[in-house]
């Protein structure tokens, strides 16, 4: 029983990839035959031009932090109460 559902699920798993498979060939199939001619119709050098900067860091920088919150008014000291104790049974 198991050997035959494992068969099962493996054949349905096959036939899903051939599936997926099938359906990418016919979408991009010639695409992709299109796209090797004009690979071959490149030229087979280019020119590439860049320039190299060099950046640098001051070595002393000013750092301004910024208030998002306003400052806290002194609050009072907290005052411990006694909380009632149940007796003992």
């Amino acid at each position: 029983m198991t050997a035959t559902l494992l068969t099962t699920l493996f054949a349905l798993g096959a036939l899903s990839a051939l599936g997926a498979i099938w359906s990418t060939v016919q979408r991009y199939g010639r695409s992709a035959l299109a796209l090797r001619a004009a690979i071959r119709s490149c030229e087979t050098t280019r020119t590439l031009r860049f320039a190299i900067m060099e950046t640098s860091v001051q070595k002393h920088a000013n750092v301004i932090r910024p208030v998002f919150a306003p400052e806290f008014t002194r609050r009072r000291p907290f005052q411990a109460t006694e909380v009632p104790q149940r007796a003992a049974a």
